[in-house]
């Protein structure tokens, strides 16, 4: 190899490190920060950046002082999804915090890789840096939820209804919404005894486990239950093992009877009892909850809590059925 192709191999190599800097960069960077970066002259640093810009790779900020990567298609689908993920892993452990290297591990991605993107959700205050290399959820995240839940009006007309529920049961009542393939409690009023099961605003799961999770499956097209089924993995988070076929048996039961009944599925020891809240069409637009510990309970009482919580939603005029 002579020295022509040495020195194009190495104007190669520092093109693609300017490309990876500016791709994991939060926001544009200058000319003179890249060029301490990488220890290269400005002029050097220069005739790459414009070589990056004719091919499409880069391009200048407004002022034209600074550039940043174009990202393409495919890259800005993985960057918004590993970023709900981030986030999704940090509120799994909230209060607690994740290093880079095991969010990194969770997120099947190089430490290295994820330097951008938790530097712009730190400046949107979604998490925070604790400590060096250490990330938590921040309470900039609740302004994102906050439209959702404080403008739901079906949130607004059934609280009165779940604090009556709360206080007639003595026990947590839940408001699951669902979105995609997971459910999320958008209202939880904790038991008001010393020991009870709770779950926090925004906490989330997937269809499979739990008496939420049921009733939405029971409560969608078939094909489309069969399909999640299919598709998804069921991973367990209990002695509980999720069988597709198991739970399939399960749905037109369910449908049947209104209800669903869970036992240790999400967490050892609990018990939950759902139920739907269908529209005036019979589409379902969420699902009501009242979870125990299970030492508590019977599946006799379950079943009757069950009834219970179907009258009220029917008596505040609520559709507990999907329709024919």
């Amino acid at each position: 190899m002579n020295s022509k192709d040495t020195y194009q191999l190495k104007t190669l190599g520092r093109g693609l490190e300017v490309l990876a800097l500016l791709k994991a960069a939060a926001a544009p960077v200058t000319l003179s920060a890249l060029s301490r970066q990488l220890g290269e002259p400005t002029t050097v640093i220069f005739r790459i950046l414009k070589t990056l810009e004719a091919c499409g790779q880069i391009r200048q900020d407004g002022a034209g002082k600074a550039y940043g990567a174009v990202m393409q298609s495919q890259d800005e689908g993985a960057t918004v999804l590993r970023a709900i993920t981030t986030v999704r892993a940090l509120g799994d452990v909230y209060p607690a915090n994740l290093s880079v290297t095991e969010l990194a591990r969770l997120l099947a991605c190089e430490a290295a890789d994820l330097a951008g993107q938790l530097r712009a959700l730190r400046s949107e205050g979604v998490i925070e840096e604790v400590r060096e290399g250490y990330w938590r959820l921040a309470h900039g995240c609740l302004a994102l939820a906050s439209p959702l839940i404080g403008q739901d009006d079906l949130v607004a007309d059934l609280q009165p209804m779940m604090e009556t529920l709360r206080r007639e049961t003595r026990e947590t009542v839940l408001l699951y919404r669902i979105s995609g393939e997971r459910q999320t409690v958008v209202v939880s009023l904790p038991s008001p005894q010393p020991i009870r099961y709770v779950l926090g605003v925004g906490s989330s799961f997937p269809l499979y486990l739990g008496a939420g999770g049921k009733v939405a499956l029971a409560y969608m097209p078939a094909t489309d239950a069969r399909r999640y089924l299919d598709q998804a993995e069921l991973v367990p988070n209990t002695d509980y093992v999720p069988e597709a076929d198991d739970i399939q048996r399960r749905l037109s039961r369910i449908r049947h009877d209104g209800y669903a009944i869970s036992l240790g599925e999400r967490v050892e020891g609990a018990a939950g009892i759902a139920v739907p809240v269908c529209g005036a069409q019979g589409q379902l637009r969420a699902v009501m909850s009242i979870v125990l510990p299970a030492f508590r309970t019977s599946r006799a009482q379950l079943e009757t809590m069950a009834t219970q919580l179907r009258g009220s939603l029917a008596e505040a005029g609520y559709r507990i059925d999907a329709g024919s």
